[in-house]
């Protein structure tokens, strides 16, 4: 599991039970964030749980799809407010997978 800056990470915040995509911003200490601004934008030790196997799965490209996938048929999709997946706003949103055009 890669936890250099700007790798994804999935993870359950602490006293909630849906599951993040969040990005490594920090290494040393390991800080991720879950959406640009607000409280879940700096997640420290104790904040989170990472789900390593996801996290593995989600940063391999060929198993990225069928991870969003996997969620979306769970009937929970990943979350996340990150402008890097794409999040214009300053929202929560499901993650789902792209369609094959």
């Amino acid at each position: 599991m890669k936890t250099k800056i700007g790798s994804y990470l999935i993870t359950q915040i602490t006293g909630h039970t849906r599951l993040y995509i969040a990005e490594v911003v920090e290494t040393d200490p390991l800080v991720l964030k879950v959406e640009e601004r607000g409280p879940f934008a700096r997640l420290k030790s104790g904040d989170y749980i990472i789900d390593e196997t996801l996290s593995e799965r989600i940063q391999d490209p060929k198993q990225e799809t069928a991870v969003l996938q996997e969620a979306v048929e769970r009937g929970i999709p990943l979350i996340s407010g990150l402008a890097s997946l794409g999040v214009k706003d300053e929202a929560m949103h499901d993650i789902l997978p792209q369609e094959n055009p």
